[in-house]
C-alpha cells in the first residue's frame, strides 16, 4: 500500500507530514532517512513524498522527482464514525500485572474502554483462574490492522474492588503510565457508588511534626529513686468498649525449618483471639498490657512532638531504590541508551567505560556492520540462555544482559554497539553507592522469590552448588554477581555534558537509590545511641523509658538505660465462648464473636516508597513531592483513620475476601475471629512521679478532652476497619507519700481517690497542665490552633455516619512506577506527578 503528501519542516526538530488538507501525523525530524532529511533542508523546508508500508527503511528517487521511503509507524487511513462492539479482555494469572485486551475481528481496534457490562470467570479445581471482562468500549474501524491483539495492562490493585459491573474504565492521560485503570466505582458499589477513585479515602494519614523537631526536655532528668514533690504517683482504671470489631491475636504459630509446605500451611492457619488465665481460674479474652503500651506510647509521641521510639534506623537509613529506565522510547523502530563494558578493574580508582551510542537507530541496514565510525560487537536473541566470555573488542560476544535497539521486524532480537576509542568516566563514589544499594530489603525479597518459584518448578537455579536436592544460591553469592567487575555491560545515565555517570545498572531497568533516605528528612527525630538522665529526652523517653548503653565520662554516667514510668496491667475482656469453634461468620446470637476472611492489602505493598502518601506535597502546586526533590518532607507518624460500616457485622463488604480474589491467592491474609462490636474491657496502668503535664498527656492519649468522639486503634485489621475502641477512665488513684506508711496490711492505704464529679475535675486539670505546656513549645500558639493537633483530632474521631475507606484502586495514584520518579539525569518520556494525598487536617472524618 503507498499514499502521496508533503513532509513539512516545523519549528524545531518537529516535522509534519500532510496528506491533501488532512494532517496525517508529526514526529521528530531523527526518525527520518538522512538523505530525505537533507532534501527537506534544502528545500525550504517542504518536500513531496510517496510512502510505503514495506517494513523496510528504502530511501529511492521516485515518479516526477517525489521521494519514496518508508515511514516509521503504521499510517493510519481516513476513519468511519465509530461503532460499538464488546470485546473481551482476558486477565491471565497473575493477575494483575499480565492482562491483554483481545479485539473480536482483525479490523477492529479498542480506543477507549468505557464501561464495564458483565465478567465471566473461568475456573480451574472450583477457583477463579481467569476473568473475561465485558465493556461498552468506544470503537474505531481500522482497514489496516494485522495484529489482532492489542496488548494493555490494568492498573488497579484490587480485582474485587474495580471490576463490578457498570465500573466506568478509562485509558490513562498523555504521559501517565500504561494501563487500563478505574474512572468511576460502580453505582452499585455499597457506600462509595459512583464515585470517583480517591487517593484521600487512603485509610491511613499523618500527625504532622510541628517544627520538624521534637521537644525535647532539659537535662538532668529525675531518676526512681524517690517520690518528687509536685509529681504524681497511682494508678488509673478504666474501661474500654470495641466500637468496631476487634482482633489482638494470640501468639504466631511458626516453623524452626524452612520447609515451604509447613510454612504455608501456617500462613493460610485460622488465627483466634488472645486469651489468658487469671486468678480465679477463668480463662478470658484479653488484650496484653505490652499491647496497650504500645499503642499510648505511639498517642503520647504524637501529642507531645516526641522523639520516636519504635523505628529501624538501620533499614530507613538506606535510600528507597526505585526504577530507573536508563532509555527514551524514539520511536515504535528502536529506542535511546546508555549502554557500555567496563574496560579496567573496579573500584580501585575511577572505574573506565566505553563510549554509549546515542541516537535514534533506524536500522541496521543505515549502520555498517564493521569499520567506519560504529561496530557491532555483541548480538543476541532474547532466549539466549548461556551468559557470554569476557569483553572482547575484536569478536562477537553472546552477552545475557539487556538491550540497545529493538527491531521492529524482530521484537525478539536485541543488539548492542560499542564506540571504538572514546571512554566515559564512572566515578568511584557512584560504584560505592550501586554496591551499597545491594544491601536494601529489595534484594532480599527478590531473591527468596526467585528460590521458591525455582523450587515450585523444579528447576536447575542460576548458580550451581554442590548440594542435595535442589540447589540454593546463598544471597551473598547472588550479591557478590552483581557487583561491578571488569568486563561487565552496564546501562547508566550521564550528567548533563554527557563526560561522568550518575547511576547504572546491569539491565535497562535498574533500581537506582533516591537522593535522600528517610532517616536524613526525619533525623532528629530518631533516638540516638547514648541515651541517659544527663541527655536531653523528649517526654515520651521520659515516660516510657529507653535502652542504652552504660558509658561515663568525667566520673558521671551518661548514658545507660531506664525503666519505664508507667506499667501496664491485662486488660481484661469476657470469658472465652465455649461455642467458638462453632462460630458462624456474622454477629449473632449470644456468641462472643464471629469468623471472616478479610481482603488482602495492596501489592505491591504501600510502604514509604508510595510518595504521595508519606511525603508532603509540594507547596507549589500540591503534587507528590519525591525523595529526589530538593527539599523534601515526611508527612509525620502514621494512624489509621476510624471507620463506620453499615454491615451486620460492622466491617464493610468490600473489605471482606471476595471471590475474585482467588486471582491473588498468595496475598490473602488467613481467617480470623475477631471478637464483636460492643465487647468490653477492663484495665489499669499505673504511673510513678509524672509531671501534670505528662499525666495529661496520659489522659488525653486515652480519652481526648471532651469535645469531640475520641477514639483509639488496637490490633490486627485497623485497615479494613476493625480495631477502633473508646476509653473511659473510671477512677483516679493518686499516691500521698506521707500517708503510705498509716497501714501495712490495706493496699490502696495512703491514696486518694477520685472519682465522679472529684474526677472529671481532676482529669481536666491534668489535661489543661499538658495543653499549657504545648502552647509554651509552640510560639505560644493554643492548643487546638496548632497543626499536628488538628490532625490528630481527626484521625482519632469517631465518625457518627456510614465512612468507609480503601487504598488506593489505581497503580498511578502511588507512584511506584518509573516514569512517575522523574529525576534530572534519567531520560524518559514526560510523565505527570500524581496527585498527593491531603494532609489530615485537611480531611474531615
Amino acid at each position: 500500500m503507498s499514499r502521496k503528501g508533503t513532509i513539512k519542516k516545523m519549528t524545531g526538530a518537529e516535522v509534519q507530514v500532510v496528506e491533501g488538507n488532512r494532517l496525517y501525523k508529526k514526529f521528530n525530524n531523527n526518525r527520518l532517512p538522512d538523505g530525505v532529511l537533507t532534501a527537506l533542508n534544502n528545500a525550504a523546508g517542504s518536500i513531496a513524498v510517496e510512502f510505503h508500508t514495506n517494513q523496510q527503511g528504502q530511501l529511492a528517487q521516485g515518479q516526477d522527482n517525489k521521494y519514496l521511503i518508508w515511514l516509521p509507524g503504521d499510517p493510519e487511513p481516513a476513519m468511519p464514525e465509530p461503532r460499538p462492539i464488546t470485546p473481551q479482555i482476558n486477565t491471565p494469572i497473575p493477575y494483575p500485572l499480565k492482562q491483554h485486551v483481545h479485539v473480536s475481528s482483525k479490523k477492529e481496534k479498542i480506543v477507549m474502554p468505557s464501561k464495564v457490562t458483565h465478567v465471566d470467570e473461568i475456573q480451574e479445581h472450583g477457583k477463579i483462574k481467569t476473568l473475561l471482562i465485558h465493556f461498552e468500549p468506544k470503537m474505531l474501524i481500522k482497514d489496516d490492522l494485522t495484529d489482532v491483539q492489542e496488548h494493555t495492562r490494568f492498573q488497579v490493585t484490587d480485582p474485587a474492588l474495580a471490576f463490578q459491573e457498570n465500573t466506568q474504565i478509562t485509558q490513562p492521560d498523555d504521559g501517565e503510565n500504561p494501563g487500563l485503570a478505574v474512572k468511576h466505582f460502580s453505582p452499585n458499589l455499597p457506600g462509595i457508588g459512583g464515585a470517583e477513585p480517591d487517593i484521600d479515602r487512603n485509610p491511613y494519614n499523618f500527625v504532622s511534626l510541628p517544627g520538624g523537631t521534637p521537644w525535647n526536655y532539659p537535662s538532668p532528668h529525675p531518676d526512681h529513686a524517690a517520690w518528687l514533690l509536685n509529681h504524681h504517683t497511682g494508678f488509673l482504671e478504666y474501661t474500654a468498649k470495641a466500637i468496631t470489631p476487634l482482633f489482638v491475636p494470640e501468639g504466631f504459630p511458626f516453623s524452626p525449618t524452612n520447609d515451604a509446605k509447613v510454612n504455608e500451611s501456617l500462613r493460610t492457619t485460622p488465627r483466634r483471639f488472645c486469651r489468658m488465665t487469671n486468678a480465679k481460674d477463668e480463662i478470658r479474652y484479653v488484650v496484653p498490657g505490652v499491647s496497650v503500651k504500645g499503642m499510648v506510647r505511639s498517642e503520647i509521641e504524637a501529642l507531645s512532638n516526641s522523639r520516636m521510639g519504635v523505628l529501624n534506623s538501620d533499614y530507613y537509613q538506606r535510600r528507597i531504590p526505585y526504577r530507573r529506565r536508563c532509555y527514551n522510547i524514539s520511536t515504535k523502530k528502536g529506542v535511546i541508551i546508555h549502554v557500555g563494558v567496563v574496560i579496567n578493574k573496579p573500584p580501585i580508582g575511577d572505574a573506565d567505560v566505553t563510549k554509549v551510542i546515542e541516537g535514534y537507530i533506524r536500522s541496521t541496514s543505515s549502520m555498517p556492520a564493521s569499520g567506519g565510525q560504529w561496530k557491532i560487537i555483541a548480538k543476541r536473541p532474547i532466549a539466549a540462555a548461556d551468559p557470554g566470555g569476557p569483553y572482547n573488542n575484536n569478536k562477537q560476544i553472546d552477552y545475557k544482559a539487556g538491550l540497545l535497539c529493538r527491531s521492529i521486524e524482530k521484537p525478539y532480537q536485541y543488539k548492542i554497539f560499542h564506540y571504538d576509542t572514546a571512554t566515559i568516566k564512572l566515578p568511584k563514589k557512584v560504584i560505592e553507592l550501586y554496591e551499597t544499594n545491594l544491601k536494601h530489603d529489595h534484594y532480599q525479597k527478590h531473591h527468596n522469590d526467585y528460590m521458591a518459584k525455582r523450587a515450585k518448578e523444579k528447576t536447575k537455579p542460576i548458580y550451581k552448588e554442590a548440594e542435595k536436592g535442589i540447589a540454593t544460591p546463598k544471597l551473598e553469592k547472588c550479591i557478590e554477581d552483581l557487583k561491578l567487575k571488569k568486563g561487565d555491560i552496564i546501562y547508566f545515565t550521564v550528567n548533563d555534558n554527557k563526560t561522568e555517570i550518575t547511576s547504572f545498572g546491569k539491565n535497562v531497568n535498574y533500581l537506582w537509590p533516591a537522593e535522600h533516605s528517610i532517616k536524613q528528612l526525619i533525623n532528629g527525630y530518631l533516638l540516638p545511641e547514648d541515651l541517659g538522665l544527663l541527655k536531653t529526652l523528649s517526654m515520651a523517653e521520659r515516660m516510657f523509658g529507653f535502652a542504652a548503653d552504660h558509658k561515663k565520662q568525667n566520673g558521671l554516667t551518661v548514658s545507660h538505660p531506664f525503666r519505664s514510668r508507667l506499667r501496664f496491667e491485662t486488660l481484661w475482656g469476657p470469658e472465652v465462648d465455649p461455642n467458638e469453634a462453632n462460630w458462624p461468620d456474622k454477629p449473632e446470637g449470644n456468641n462472643q464473636g464471629f469468623k471472616v476472611k478479610l481482603a488482602p492489602l495492596t501489592s505491591p505493598q504501600a510502604r514509604a516508597k508510595a510518595r504521595p502518601l508519606y511525603l508532603e506535597p509540594r507547596q507549589s502546586d500540591g503534587l507528590s513531592a519525591s525523595y529526589s526533590d530538593t527539599d523534601p518532607k515526611m508527612r509525620g507518624r502514621k494512624f489509621y483513620w476510624h471507620q463506620k460500616a453499615e454491615d451486620a457485622d460492622g466491617i464493610w463488604s468490600i473489605h471482606k475476601r471476595h471471590k475474585y480474589h482467588d486471582l491473588i491467592e498468595k496475598q490473602l491474609p488467613p481467617e480470623i475471629s475477631p471478637l464483636k462490636t460492643g465487647t468490653g474491657f477492663t484495665g489499669r496502668i499505673h504511673f510513678d512521679n509524672l509531671t501534670g503535664e505528662e499525666l495529661g498527656a496520659l489522659i488525653y492519649s486515652l480519652s481526648g478532652d471532651g469535645s469531640y468522639e475520641h477514639g483509639v486503634k488496637l490490633g490486627k485489621g485497623k485497615p479494613r476497619g476493625l480495631g477502633s475502641i473508646s476509653i473511659k477512665i473510671e477512677k483516679l488513684s493518686l499516691l500521698k507519700p506521707e500517708k503510705r506508711y498509716e497501714s501495712l496490711t490495706t493496699p490502696t492505704a495512703g491514696y486518694d481517690e477520685y472519682t465522679g464529679y472529684v474526677l472529671k475535675q481532676e482529669l481536666k486539670t491534668r489535661i489543661t497542665d499538658f495543653k499549657t505546656w504545648c502552647r509554651g513549645r509552640h510560639n505560644n500558639q493554643p492548643f487546638d490552633d496548632q497543626d499536628h493537633i488538628k490532625d490528630y483530632k481527626e484521625l482519632h474521631t469517631l465518625p457518627q455516619a456510614f465512612s468507609a475507606r480503601y487504598y488506593p484502586l489505581n497503580f498511578r495514584q502511588y507512584s511506584w512506577l518509573p516514569e512517575e520518579n522523574k529525576h534530572p539525569d534519567e531520560p524518559k518520556l514526560p510523565a505527570k506527578r500524581p496527585k498527593a494525598m491531603k494532609r489530615a487536617r485537611e480531611i474531615p472524618a
